[in-house]
């Protein structure tokens, strides 16, 4: 994998998020590293097949997902069940077909 992969999907998710959340999304440098990974509280893990093959991790502190699908939902969501957390999974799907659809 490389550095344009991981932009890609930054990229991507960063405009999911602002879009969703009506704000600028600031992330930490995306980084190339192989194992150990640290992670945050919540950590996406898309898997990538074919050409390209690794793993691409998102991790979002616990505040930063409830404010996001708080905003998606028009509610406030103080817990993060299992139903928020797949809401959360979806944020992977969306990244991942917003950067298909710029190419």
């Amino acid at each position: 994998m490389n550095a344009e992969v991981i932009k890609a999907f930054t990229n991507a998710t960063r405009d999911v998020l602002a879009q969703e959340m009506g704000e600028p999304i600031e992330f930490q440098d995306a980084r190339l590293q192989g194992g150990p990974y640290r992670v945050g509280d919540i950590t996406v893990v898309v898997g990538l097949a074919k050409d390209i093959e690794g793993a691409v991790l998102m991790c979002l502190s616990k505040s930063t997902a409830r404010q996001y699908l708080s905003s998606v939902l028009g509610e406030a969501v103080e817990e993060l069940d299992e139903v928020a957390l797949s809401g959360i999974g979806e944020l992977a799907d969306w990244g991942r077909a917003a950067e298909l659809a710029r190419q």
